[in-house]
């Protein structure tokens, strides 16, 4: 199911990062938020420098710390809740386990110039009805693909196959 595109949050560069942490905070850690799943999603501190800084590209193995702004991360922390609430799919992380990975497919707005987009909200699983929000982040297409192809779907539920007729 495709999803309307939620609000981007446009609040400047790297600069504003006070603020896109103030709203994050506000959207996230001012109450409880729940997934479709009816679990309680915890967000911790750092949350927010998690989305809106990334690795460099040279660290494939994420070891050095976060330390490059990247705007479309920013803007797009309304989508979390999103994610989080109506995603497509969750299904196991490709390359983490004990993680779930929320997948959301988001439709292009032609007359505003932007194309369909896919989009990932990736949490730990703490224990029953319990998960840790780790990052979220737009995904490409062979990143999507990877993500939906790594494990049997947690939700939606697997429909039953029907018995064929003879």
């Amino acid at each position: 199911m495709l999803v309307e595109r939620p609000t981007m949050l446009c609040l400047g560069g790297e600069e504003a990062f006070e603020a896109y942490r103030k709203e994050f905070a506000r959207l996230y850690r001012s109450g409880t938020v729940f997934d479709v799943l009816g679990r309680r999603v915890f967000f911790p501190v750092n949350a927010a420098q998690h989305v809106c800084f990334k690795t460099r590209e040279e660290d494939p193995y994420r070891r050095l710390k976060r330390e490059v702004w990247a705007q479309e991360r920013a803007e797009r922390i309304p989508w979390i809740l999103t994610a989080l609430q109506h995603p497509d799919e969750i299904r196991p992380d490709h390359k983490e386990p004990g993680r779930h990975a929320c997948l959301l497919t988001i439709v292009s707005a032609p007359t505003e110039g932007l194309p369909q987009e896919y989009y990932g909200v990736f949490v730990s699983v703490e224990g029953l009805g319990l998960v840790t929000f780790l990052t979220a982040f737009p995904m490409d297409g062979p990143y999507w693909r990877d993500a939906r192809r790594s494990g049997p779907r947690l939700y939606p539920p697997p429909q039953p196959k029907k018995p064929k007729k003879r």
